[in-house]
């Protein structure tokens, strides 16, 4: 069965975006995206420009207008999981998030980081990309989004 994420379906939309935060309230997702941002951006405009570019790609999957394959592709090793992808010139950042079944307009934001491909063979980036994949997935099984009944899992 071939998997379709809301942000490809404009019919079901708008969707809200949530951001992983922990138990004890801190902004997760939200503070790793200033913290990815922070430490690649090499000025404030660079910043401001990489800003903009994901709030205008969390728009658009929010409104379900996302390509499948080019910005948005299913998350393999964590089937519960979509991956979200930008190009900022040599830099890839990465947002995994959740579609909880529970609640058909919702987006849940677990996972900002830069895909690291320096100095590392094409395996030792699959793995490093496989951890941070599983974390997302933990997170998400954190959540009040995560169902009890365990059906997303």
């Amino acid at each position: 069965m071939r998997r379709v994420s809301r942000t490809t379906q404009p019919a079901g939309a708008p969707y809200e975006w949530h951001d992983y935060v922990a138990s004890d309230r801190a902004r997760v997702a939200e503070n790793e995206l200033d913290a990815c941002l922070q430490n690649t951006c090499v000025n404030q405009a660079d910043y401001d420009l990489c800003v903009e570019g994901v709030d205008a790609r969390k728009r658009r999957a929010a409104a379900g207008r996302l390509a499948p394959s080019s910005e948005v592709t299913p998350v393999m090793s964590q089937p519960v999981l979509w991956e979200i992808k930008w190009d900022f010139s040599d830099r890839q950042l990465r947002l995994y998030h959740a579609e909880p079944q529970q609640d058909p307009r919702a987006l849940l934001a677990l996972m900002y980081h830069w895909k690291d491909t320096s100095g590392r063979t094409p395996s030792e980036v699959n793995t490093a990309q496989n951890a941070q994949m599983a974390e997302a997935a933990e997170r998400y099984r954190r959540s009040p989004l995560h169902p009890v009944d365990g059906l997303d899992c």
